[in-house]
């Protein structure tokens, strides 16, 4: 029996139809030929790794036609999909071509189930080819395995382990510090930087007056392994008095080694209160009370002295007589104050005392002589 050329170059092109997942191609291999069907998975990787229990993650695998022919994929058997896997949507056509180089896609969500638990659903595709009579399986296989907690997750508070950020009242032209302190937790080492610490108010904007003034991360980012702590601080100073509400906002890269693995991410409310500085009441100057000197006063009129008293009688030898009369002229007060009258009034009394001494004296010494 002859066999024409062209029956043995179809028996082996026949024989050697092959679907290859991109993890399966070298890179830059080039297409020939001998694989006239490639397929090729270029999204997101159908293991979808460890999630949280309860937690939902959803995925699209992207399916690109890297081969020589066209082909095309009848998206049937993802309907077999159940929990904890789902089929959000895909562009897969029964019978529509897909030419080489283009890409139709496939979504499908994780809800992870009880802690603990390890799913795994394989899913074959059917290939056809376009050019010549064929066809072959391209397998999907979706995993999951759900964890009691995030596989990489971290914690963020206060130093003092405050689970808010509140500066308190802060007087204008002062500044106010909080250190906060990141606890890495799960199984994952996570990667942090300062580019991924923001706080910011309901409108979205950067809380005025609030900065990042240093931290452990560095601009290029720190690596820390679960149960290590980084650190950095916040600090707040304002420059118009009011109240300010925000949100401070952390993320950290897990670093699994999983591509597709998200930055998780940690807030906390952020409080400060600004306040404008008291001014303080200068202590008032006394005024000097003026001193007033008094007016003089005068003092009351003295009374006219008294009309002298008769002269007393001459002894039997001697007469005499005697008369006065005075008139007294009133004296000032400040002679009154200051008792010059009442002196002179004492010596002219003790002036006539002596005089009558001295009367008696010459009386008896003359009465003796006649004796």
């Amino acid at each position: 029996m002859a066999v024409t050329l062209g029956a043995l170059v179809g028996a082996v092109l026949l024989s050697t139809f092959t679907v290859m997942p991109a993890s399966a191609a070298p890179a830059g291999a080039l297409r020939g030929p001998t694989d006239p069907i490639s397929v090729a998975s270029v999204g997101a990787s159908p293991n979808f790794g460890y999630v949280k229990e309860g937690a939902s993650v959803t995925r699209t695998i992207q399916l690109q036609n890297d081969g020589v022919d066209s082909w095309s994929i009848d998206p049937a058997p993802l309907s077999a999909l159940s929990f904890p896997f789902a089929l959000d949507s895909t562009t897969l056509v029964a019978g529509q071509e897909v030419m080489p180089g283009q890409i139709r896609s496939i979504t499908v969500s994780y809800t992870a189930p009880a802690a603990g638990a390890a799913s795994n659903r394989p899913i074959s595709l059917t290939v056809a080819d376009f050019e010549m009579p064929g066809s072959s399986l391209f397998t999907l296989t979706f995993e999951g395995h759900s964890l009691e907690t995030d596989r990489s997750y971290f914690e963020v508070t206060t130093a003092a382990g405050a689970g808010a950020v509140d500066f308190g009242t802060v007087k204008l032209g002062e500044t106010a510090k909080v250190s906060m302190k990141v606890l890495v937790r799960g199984i994952d080492p996570m990667k942090f930087a300062d580019g991924q610490i923001s706080v910011l108010n309901g409108a979205g904007m950067p809380v005025p007056g609030v900065t990042v003034s240093q931290s452990s991360f560095g601009a290029g980012g720190a690596t820390y392994r679960p149960g290590q702590t980084a650190t950095f601080e916040l600090s707040f100073t304002p420059t118009t008095a009011g109240t300010e509400v925000g949100t401070l906002t952390v993320s950290g890269t897990a670093m699994s080694g999983d591509p597709e693995a998200k930055d998780f991410i940690a807030t906390l409310s952020l409080r400060a209160v600004a306040v404008t500085p008291a001014t303080p009441t200068p202590t008032p100057t006394p005024t000097p009370t003026p001193t007033t000197t008094p007016p003089p006063t005068t003092g009351p009129t003295a009374p006219g002295g008294n009309s002298g008293s008769a002269g007393t009688s001459g002894g039997s030898f001697g007469s005499g007589s005697g008369s006065g009369s005075g008139t007294g002229a009133g004296r000032t007060g400040s002679l009154a104050n200051t008792g010059a009258e009442q002196e002179t009034g004492l010596g002219l009394g003790a002036l006539a005392v002596f005089g009558c001494g001295v009367a008696m004296i010459l009386v008896r010494r003359f009465t003796r002589s006649r004796g």
